[in-house]
């Protein structure tokens, strides 16, 4: 398992086997604590696939719909952000993609593109080393239609960033070499360092 998130009665995981196929699940909890798996997407099934030189990262499950993070395994390769809908968490299955870049693993191959995702309103903010840069930038995604997500801006300041939380409109940004930002998205098309 690469990432869970609970929203009880549901567990939402990220997997891989051991072939290297990746899988969405939904897993239900049973009220004697027990899992089932209620439904699963083999993320190789869609549309362009995922390979096994695609990295799983980071997903966020929010109401009915999951955005999941890819990027490349080994050394650079193109990064995605998937929307699939929980409608029927039995079925999951994919609404829309959207590309965002190229991205790249640093020297240490520990060093992942991490792809950190954050929603905050009708925007999903992925933290990245895209460009082919050794530090990370920011893509700011515009979901308000899930069917049709688009790339709203970006913020190309060359951080480390690993980590981001939202308070209100401020997004606070850990970076691996200078400590934490502070980043005002009041203007989600025009985010600026407070």
């Amino acid at each position: 398992y690469f990432h869970l998130q609970l929203n009880a009665p549901l567990l939402f995981a990220l997997t891989r086997d051991a072939g290297g196929g990746h899988e969405f699940q939904v897993i239900r909890i049973q009220a004697d604590g027990r899992l089932a798996l209620e439904g699963a997407l083999d993320m190789g099934s869609l549309p362009g696939g995922i390979s096994e030189q695609h990295y799983p990262y980071r997903f966020l499950v929010e109401g009915d719909t999951a955005y999941l993070t890819f990027g490349p395994r080994l050394e650079s390769g193109p990064a995605t952000l998937h929307v699939l809908s929980l409608s029927d968490p039995a079925h999951p299955c994919l609404i829309s993609t959207v590309d965002l870049g190229e991205a790249v693993v640093g020297d240490n191959l520990r060093q992942k593109p991490h792809l950190a995702v954050v929603k905050n309103a009708s925007y999903m903010y992925v933290t990245g080393q895209f460009g082919g840069s050794a530090k990370g930038d920011l893509r700011i995604v515009d979901v308000s239609d899930p069917a049709s997500p688009w790339i709203a801006s970006t913020w190309d300041e060359q951080l480390g960033a690993a980590e981001m939380r939202f308070a209100g409109s401020h997004a606070y940004l850990t970076d691996r070499d200078s400590g934490l930002y502070v980043l005002d998205c009041g203007d989600p098309l025009n985010p600026a360092v407070q």
